[in-house]
């Protein structure tokens, strides 16, 4: 079952029903109560081949409240609630999650989709900040659950909690709480956690093994987004991507059920065994800037004519970088006023649609001699600059250089204006 979400006119009303019973019954936003209440509206489970209430949490009815993707179910359940009309609350987008102006790359897609559909799968998806990754993975498994009827599941690092990232035991646990509740499995630590015998690692890979798997008839597709975020933690990574190694080469019942993606900001960094790594199996997808052609889709799709001889003027400015096109797109069609040249001008500047990002792209610098030293050598120079690793890896993720035969330069002219303007500041 596809997840949806509120569209915006669907979050004012919901907003306003949460208040008005709010003030009848003086339930704050995380009591138990919503939850309580909820749960009568929703379908019972399958679970240890009988029928049990379903349930729900906290986690879930906060991301109904924000206009975060949930599964149909428990939305409609929410919707009741509140005595709401489901039809006028939704998100009328067939899969809520992806956005209105997304280029399909529909060869890379195809790759993808293809992919998931083994049962060994270990995909891989690659590039560097605000590329189109999540959008990417929400339309492969949007397509996996619509046509092959799979169950899916994402799970962003971006969402743990610093106590979460604490140890191995706690960001385990956290991964099976946030996989039961979005494939709507209540809790069962109690059952199938046995923390005084087995040691974490052990005890999830029960938990995937006797109940999350085994409770689901259909495939699991398990994106984990973000997990480039980990690598901050290499006492976490040590034990948790050799895990995933470990599960992807189990193929006994009912691990064939178990497709792995998993999604990360450009090179890896982190030192693994190379028989117990994650990232040298299965098939890697690294995703590209957009093209030309891609560009014009892009525009299309905005409603905005733009010509050839326009776009080659803004590649060089902006590189192919899909978030920095849609809001040159957006800037240039709403602003009748302003000539290319114009925007052209004022881009790399304070006063242009990227100064809130480029303030904060010389902030992060500013705070890190090294990748400020590094950046600044690279501005400098008038070849390629060879970086070690970890350096050329954190200005990659950035999205401030690229890579030429494994040195860098900068990655388009918005960066080189606006810094080489600012090398005092480095």
């Amino acid at each position: 079952m596809a997840s949806i979400k509120a569209s915006t006119e669907g979050l004012k009303l919901i907003k306003a029903a949460r208040e008005r019973i709010t003030g009848e019954t003086g339930w704050a936003i995380d009591d138990p109560r919503w939850l309580e209440a909820a749960s009568k509206f929703l379908p019972p489970v399958s679970f240890g081949g009988k029928l049990v209430p379903g349930t729900t949490s906290v986690g879930t009815w906060k991301r109904f409240l924000r206009g975060t993707p949930i599964k149909e179910a428990t939305f409609r359940a929410f919707c009741q609630l509140l005595e709401l009309d489901f039809d006028r609350v939704v998100s009328p987008t067939p899969d809520a999650r992806i956005q209105d102006f997304y280029v399909s790359r529909n060869a890379i897609e195809a790759q993808c989709y293809k992919m998931l559909l083994q049962p060994d799968c270990m995909l891989r998806i690659k590039a560097s900040q605000r590329m189109g990754k999540t959008s990417l993975v929400d339309r492969v498994l949007n397509r996996v659950a619509i046509e092959d009827r799979y169950k899916t599941v994402r799970v962003s690092f971006k969402l743990a909690e610093r106590r979460d990232l604490a140890n191995i035991d706690d960001l385990l646990e956290w991964i099976c709480v946030e996989v039961g509740e979005q494939l709507e499995l209540p809790p069962q630590f109690d059952r199938y956690w046995d923390e005084d015998v087995l040691n974490s690692k052990m005890n999830c890979t029960n938990y995937f093994e006797r109940y999350l798997l085994t409770e689901i008839d259909a495939p699991l597709a398990l994106c984990l987004d973000d997990v480039d975020l980990l690598f901050a933690y290499p006492n976490i990574c040590a034990d948790f991507f050799p895990l995933l190694r470990f599960w992807n080469e189990k193929r006994n019942p009912p691990w064939h059920k178990l497709r792995l993606a998993i999604v990360y900001s450009t090179q890896i960094y982190i030192e693994l065994d190379i028989d117990r790594s994650p990232f040298n199996i299965g098939k890697l997808i690294e995703l590209p800037e957009l093209t030309l052609p891609e560009i014009k889709q892009l525009a299309t799709l905005h409603d905005f004519d733009l010509e050839d001889d326009r776009i080659s003027q803004l590649m060089q400015l902006l590189g192919g970088h899909p978030d920095r096109w849609r809001q040159a797109i957006s800037e240039l069609k709403s602003r009748t006023d302003l000539t290319l040249n114009e925007f052209i001008d004022s881009a790399p500047t304070d006063v242009g649609i990227y100064s809130t990002h480029l303030r904060e792209q010389l902030y992060i610098l500013q705070q890190n001699p090294i990748l400020s030293e590094a950046f600044k050598q690279i501005l400098l120079a008038q070849t390629p600059v060879k970086l070690d690793t970890l350096t050329l890896y954190k200005l990659e993720s950035l999205g401030l250089v690229k890579r030429v035969r494994g040195e860098a330069i900068v990655s388009c002219d918005l960066y080189r204006l606006y810094f080489q303007s600012r090398l005092g500041e480095l």
